[in-house]
């Protein structure tokens, strides 16, 4: 008969506990599992400070990619492309407030 052994480590190590806000915020954040979610938040941001240039860029990149998708997956999978139209209106409505803004400053 085989005699069973048990290991038990002498160092246990109790964690703190966290903080009500600190909790908060660990519930709060949204864990970005794609590329496409990354790239998605830049690209808000960007919008969000003025980065018109940059947030073409990256909306050019997300357009891309949703093409690609669409011919991929074509009727396999559903493909929905609202929200690269969402942000594309976005980036419209800001272009259209900077060019706006800009006329008025250098209006001749």
């Amino acid at each position: 008969m085989r005699t069973f052994g048990v290991s038990v480590r002498r160092n246990i190590g109790l964690s703190e506990s966290q903080s009500p806000v600190a909790q908060r915020r660990a519930a709060e954040t949204v864990p970005h599992r794609r590329l496409y979610d990354s790239l998605e938040e830049v690209f808000f941001r960007a919008c969000a400070t003025d980065e018109l240039d940059s947030a073409a860029d990256l909306l050019a990149v997300l357009e891309q990619w949703q093409q690609r998708r669409a011919s991929k997956y074509g009727r396999e999978r559903q493909v929905s492309d609202g929200d690269v139209k969402a942000m594309r209106a976005e980036l419209d409505r800001k272009m259209a407030i900077r060019a706006k803004h800009l006329s008025r400053l250098f209006k001749v």
